[in-house]
């Protein structure tokens, strides 16, 4: 949709005013209350995978920390 400006006012296309066009089912769909509020279940289901994502993270990180710390050892060893 292209809007034009006309000393200073917005107008839109014709297009847009003739048998309700893009602007009434924009106008529906924010109106319209079920879009608004996700289901119970769904978000419930989202905050299961981020903890269980959170808590993975922090089971890897002290062993992933201790394998960087020993590769770098190895590293710093094997050094002239």
């Amino acid at each position: 949709m292209q809007l034009e400006f006309h000393h200073g006012l917005l107008a839109e296309p014709i297009s847009t005013l003739i048998g309700g066009g893009e602007i009434a089912s924009r106008v529906r769909r924010l109106l319209d209350d079920r879009t608004l509020a996700p289901s119970g279940a769904r978000g419930r289901i989202w905050i299961a995978l981020a903890a269980a994502a959170i808590v993975a993270i922090g089971a890897v990180y002290s062993p992933l920390l201790h394998a960087v710390h020993y590769a770098t050892e190895l590293l710093v060893q094997s050094l002239p």
